[in-house]
């Protein structure tokens, strides 16, 4: 190996008051415990989501008479692979069915796994830590920030989820396997589990591709062990790129992904802007929410840039620092580049277009590799004395964020209230609220957060003025109903009114009558269109 694993841990490297034997135990077992604390998070919680659909009312998951080769021919969500496929992911599907089986209609074990999936994931960092690095004060330090780090709130808080977690785990796995010093290590092995994680989440090509590189890097391991590996992850990375793009997709719904709409620079620009605030996420989780969407990204400089332009430069910083690890045979360098790049990448759309705007489940990976970066710049910006205070206070600073952001994953109404806090100009957002909100009828907001909606989408994929909604916000739902339409269409208000009950006519029909006859009468001038007629 290009980096040397140090047989005996010195006690410079560790603080003296772990340096009894318990004291060493825990102080390993530390990283672990904050993992199992932020799993539990939302222990308390519900299906959520895509859990219902992908869980509560899947068959692959609670119908009695299913076939081992059902959850192959079948997408992940139950539905038959003859039609379009929204998701292939047959792995999960399995562990699922077992866990509905112990205690069918309970998220408890479900959310249990979660939490012991992310223990292990934790545990696997600090086991490869240990192998590529030579400080072991910073190797504590990753487990520790990533196992509370607030950027896992979506991976944490939902179960459908657990694929992030499940991939990267097997993916770090694959790492540290394809990595040892062992040279009976089989090819086939690190293949296998590298299949393994493809089939639980699709994203984890990138530690295919991390491998193809890295294995070829080792010293003192002959050519032909280094190429078998190298080309063994290789061959996973190209079959799961062809079978995702053989498959027949279902349409992508164009709600909130600017993907869809941006074209040329705008699409190159939009792509940087993803690449920036996911990386400055991963370092600074902030405004953590389920979605970040349209209009709270829209395609305007205004917007973009501000993040266009770090995103950019964390390309170029990112890309040198990967040529010269390369030629310095440092394993850790490429590998730390390639999981913090590697996942933000695939979720801009750079390469290809994807479902969600900025998915932070999808920066799962990325925080590990953030994690380790932030731990070696404080430990060698202010030494080894001064940085165990850093990193213990920014511990707790990423505790209190990781617990104020799990929390609200526990139900839908929290959910959706936390994230139209966070991004108030999210369109999906506020569907999804209003749509919760009418479930416990409450009527009113439920028809504000629906008229958001409606002026957000009527302006896609262009800048949206927020001035309306925030000004509104404080006052009493009817209220906002009220003065909604005036405000949100100051120039045509007849005109928005028009868009607004086309928009209610084709989600919640019944609402539609009840604000029909609340609203003609605040605004007479205004020809308010007649409900749809339902076609045959």
């Amino acid at each position: 190996m290009a980096l040397e694993i140090p047989v005996e841990v010195s006690a410079g490297s560790i603080p003296k008051h772990a340096c009894s034997r318990f004291s060493l135990y825990l102080f390993w077992a530390l990283p672990l415990i904050l993992a199992l604390l932020a799993g539990f998070c939302t222990i308390d919680g519900n299906f959520i989501q895509d859990d219902k659909s992908a869980i509560v009312t899947n068959p692959l998951i609670v119908k009695e008479a299913v076939t081992f080769f059902d959850f192959f021919h079948r997408d992940s969500w139950g539905f038959s692979a003859e039609g379009p496929i929204f998701l292939w992911r047959p792995l999960l599907p399995m562990i699922w069915r077992i866990v509905w089986g112990i205690n069918p209609g309970s998220p408890l074990l479900f959310r249990l796994l979660t939490a012991l999936l992310h223990l292990l994931a934790t545990g696997m960092v600090l086991i490869l830590g240990k192998r590529l690095l030579r400080e072991q004060w910073i190797v504590w330090a990753t487990g520790a920030l990533f196992a509370v780090h607030p950027i896992h709130a979506e991976a944490l808080g939902g179960i459908v989820s657990q694929a992030d977690i499940l991939a990267t785990l097997l993916g770090l796995l694959a790492v540290y396997i394809a990595l040892g010093r062992s040279r009976t290590i089989s090819p086939l092995i690190v293949a296998g589990i590298l299949a393994a994680a493809s089939l639980a989440k699709e994203s984890a090509v990138v530690f295919s591709a991390v491998i193809a590189v890295a294995a070829l890097m080792p010293a003192g391991v002959q050519l032909r062990k280094r190429l078998s590996l190298s080309l063994s992850a290789a061959f996973i990375a190209f079959l799961t790129i062809l079978i995702q793009l053989v498959i027949k997709r279902a349409g992508e719904s164009q709600l909130d992904n600017l993907a869809f709409a941006a074209h040329g620079g705008q699409k190159i620009l939009h792509a940087l802007y993803i690449i920036g605030r996911g990386i400055s996420m991963c370092f600074v989780p902030v405004g953590m929410s389920p979605f970040h969407d349209y209009a709270a990204i829209d395609l305007s400089l205004a917007t973009l840039l501000p993040y266009a332009i770090p995103g950019a430069l964390f390309l170029c910083i990112g890309t040198g620092a990967f040529l010269i690890s390369l030629k310095k045979r440092n394993v850790a360098g490429v590998i730390g580049i390639g999981l913090l790049f590697g996942p933000i990448i695939l979720n801009s759309s750079l390469i290809v277009r994807v479902g969600t705007e900025l998915a932070e489940r999808l920066l799962y990976p990325a925080s590990v590799a953030a994690s380790a970066i932030a731990a070696f710049a404080v430990y060698k910006a202010i030494g080894p004395r001064f940085s165990r205070v850093a990193i213990v206070l920014l511990i707790l600073l990423f505790s209190v964020q990781s617990w104020s952001a799990q929390r609200p994953w526990r139900n839908q109404l929290d959910l959706y209230a936390h994230g139209v806090e966070a991004e108030p100009l999210s369109a999906r957002l506020h569907l999804y609220y209003g749509m919760n909100l009418l479930s416990n009828r409450d009527i009113h907001a439920a028809a504000w957060h629906f008229m958001a909606t409606t002026y957000i989408m009527s302006n896609f994929p262009n800048a949206v003025d927020p001035t309306p909604i925030i000004e509104l916000e404080p006052f009493p739902a009817e209220q906002r109903i009220m003065e909604g339409p005036a405000a949100f269409g100051p120039e045509d208000t007849c005109r928005f009114l028009g868009k607004y009950f086309q928009f209610l006519d084709r989600k919640t029909p019944h609402l539609a009558t009840y604000i029909r006859d609340v609203l003609s009468g605040r605004y007479p001038d205004c020809t308010i269109p007649p409900p749809a007629m339902p076609q045959n």
